[in-house]
């Protein structure tokens, strides 16, 4: 623990006593409780070249032998603009007391003095500091060598990148936050959430710094929760992977500072080893992606892990969801081997995976588009994620693994939607659309389920004739007049004669017998997912 100049005073041996005391500003410690850097002794005029700040200045006061006020005031102000801490007075040696100059003059600058009395040594007390303080300093490097070691264990754990930050979070007492390349926050599992007006600061700052593509560290200073905030960016300079941001409560001494230099090397070397082991997952995780789609529920299980985080990917627990990004617009990357590239929408998941937040499934499909399995309740999480980027983002129902063919369709029909959302300026939600079965009934499950061809293909004959700006609303008014030719021909202007001769000439078309209400049915239904009429 730092020495302060309560604790001399709370020191019997050392025969002190306080004589002024200065008022603390607002907000800061007391005078008394602040840490002493050093104790020394001079009896010179004008000690302050040879002192450094926070100090507890000694003297047996031989230079103030008849001093008057002026000189008293003088020799005070050159101390407080030296920032010396606190001045000692000893008595008994050349002076029986403390001169009453010395004294108003410390009061009227506020600077802390005290009366060391009854020939109290002046080595016993610069020993003592002298001690406290390498005291302290062996305490820091004990503590910064424990820190570093811990900090060494994390990173060889399976999570090791999330397994770091929470240390780095146990040591410092501080909050942590992970920004991807594309400045947003990346979730990371750690114990303390970032204040919330920190952290906006914060990300506005890591933007500026991933705009540079160098290596570069920031420091914003702060108020409580967060007094210090520390940014570095990750990985090689050009390639920034993301920023590592760190919130402490007081600003960093050394060791502290000392202790996220290491933490920041470490998890950008974990970083750059990792992408190989990344990419595997990614290619394990394609194969899963591609049995699982084609039916092959058992083969698949059989090839993943049961938990998540380890070398290769993990099934989700049903009930799932897929997210589909389709391939194309501003999507980078290698569309067979599933490399993050500068893709947003993969770099904000591959360094996910880096964090250790396992429990999605995600690849690169050989057409580039790009599918996220998940469980169902963390599709929010993923809209929040990916949506940002601007990329059309589709997301099915849930349903079980055998389930996973029909949600592709689900998150195509959704990924459809989403691109005809306008991109400037953005939807509140990202251009991203969930499916969703209730809402859109049967013909929405039709559609999903690869009805729209079909429907087409069944009504080409019918959408080919030249007659067809005529046959089709004839036959779409008179199916939705309950199959009767009158109130069909006056919601046309038509005689029903007319209406008659068109319905047959469809049945003709498609060769289908519309007295049947089978046949009627299905007609609709084509009609309403082809778009016609």
């Amino acid at each position: 623990m730092a020495v302060t100049l309560r604790d001399l005073l709370g020191v019997d041996r050392f025969r002190l006593r306080l004589l002024v005391a200065q008022d603390a500003a607002d907000g800061a410690p007391p005078a008394l409780d602040r840490p002493l850097a050093w104790a020394h002794s001079s009896d010179l005029p004008d000690p302050t070249p040879w002192l450094e700040p926070d100090g507890l200045l000694l003297t047996d006061g031989v230079h103030l032998v008849g001093a008057d006020a002026a000189t008293a005031e003088a020799y005070v102000a050159r101390l407080v603009a030296a920032r010396v801490r606190a001045l000692g007075f000893a008595t008994d040696v050349v002076h029986a007391r403390v001169p009453a100059v010395l004294v108003d003059a410390c009061a009227r600058q506020g600077l802390p003095l005290v009366e060391v009395a009854d020939r109290a040594p002046f080595m016993a007390l610069i020993r003592h500091v002298s001690d406290a303080l390498a005291h302290e300093r062996q305490e820091r490097l004990e503590w910064s060598l424990a820190a570093h070691r811990a900090v060494a264990r994390a990173a060889l754990r399976p999570d090791g990148l999330t397994a770091v930050l929470r240390e780095l979070e146990r040591r410092l007492g501080c909050w942590v936050a992970l920004v991807d390349a594309a400045g947003r926050p990346v979730p990371v599992r750690t114990r303390r959430r970032p204040p919330p007006e920190a952290l906006g600061a914060a990300l506005d700052r890591a933007r500026t710094m991933l705009a540079r593509g160098l290596r570069a560290s920031s420091t914003l200073p702060g108020d409580a929760p967060a007094a210090d905030v520390t940014l570095q960016t990750l990985g090689a300079a050009g390639t920034p992977h993301g920023v590592l941001v760190v919130g402490t409560p007081a600003p960093l001494d050394p060791v502290g500072r000392d202790l996220v230099a290491g933490v920041i090397a470490i998890a950008s070397i974990a970083l750059e080893q990792s992408r190989g082991l990344l990419a595997a997952r990614r290619r394990h995780a394609g194969d899963l992606l591609e049995l699982l789609l084609a039916g092959a529920i058992d083969p698949a299980a059989t090839l993943a892990p049961r938990d998540a985080g380890g070398p290769l990917a993990a099934l989700p627990e049903p009930p799932v969801r897929l997210a589909l990004v389709p391939a194309g617009g501003d999507a980078g990357g290698d569309a067979g081997t599933g490399d993050a590239g500068d893709d947003p929408v993969a770099a904000a998941l591959e360094l996910r995976d880096a964090a250790g937040d396992g429990g999605h499934l995600w690849a690169r499909r050989p057409d580039g588009t790009l599918v996220v399995l998940l469980p169902a309740a963390d599709a929010p999480e993923v809209v929040a994620l990916l949506a940002p980027t601007g990329r059309p983002l589709g997301v099915s129902g849930p349903g079980g693994l055998a389930a996973l063919p029909a949600l592709l369709a689900e998150a195509r029909r959704a990924a459809e939607r989403a691109a005809a959302l306008p991109t400037a300026p953005p939807a509140p939600g990202g251009r991203a659309v969930l499916f969703d079965a209730p809402t859109e009934g049967l013909l929405g499950l039709l559609a999903a389920a690869g009805g729209v061809e079909h429907a087409r293909r069944r009504l080409a004959p019918l959408l080919a004739h030249p007659a067809a700006d005529l046959l089709v609303p004839t036959v779409r008014a008179w199916l939705e007049a309950g199959l009767r030719a009158d109130p069909a021909a006056r919601a046309l202007g038509v005689h029903r004669h007319t209406v008659t001769a068109r319905v047959a000439q469809v049945e003709a078309l498609l060769d289908v017998d519309l007295r049947r209400f089978a046949a009627c049915a299905a007609l609709w239904a084509e009609l309403e997912l082809a778009g016609a009429g």
